[in-house]
């Protein structure tokens, strides 16, 4: 059974992908899904064809701001 998610919230550096390829496939199959990704160091948003509707924020953060990033794309959806 397939779950609809508002938003997904993901690191870049995963153990069997990336966060990238989890973006792009959200993009593809749920485009009423937002996206975010965190990392620490990644480089490869803008080379990517999704990145205006993937948004970044950078570790460390505060649970607040990734709370708040996440309400401000689901609302803006």
């Amino acid at each position: 059974m397939l779950h609809e998610f508002d938003a997904v919230l993901s690191d870049v550096i995963m153990p069997d992908g990336s966060g990238h390829e989890l973006m792009r496939w959200i993009a593809r199959n749920r485009p009423n899904t937002a996206t975010a990704l965190m990392t620490g160091f990644d480089i490869g948003c803008e080379k990517c064809p999704y990145a205006p509707r993937c948004k970044i924020i950078a570790k460390p953060f505060n649970p607040d701001d990734a709370i708040a990033l996440i309400f401000k794309l689901v609302n803006a959806m």
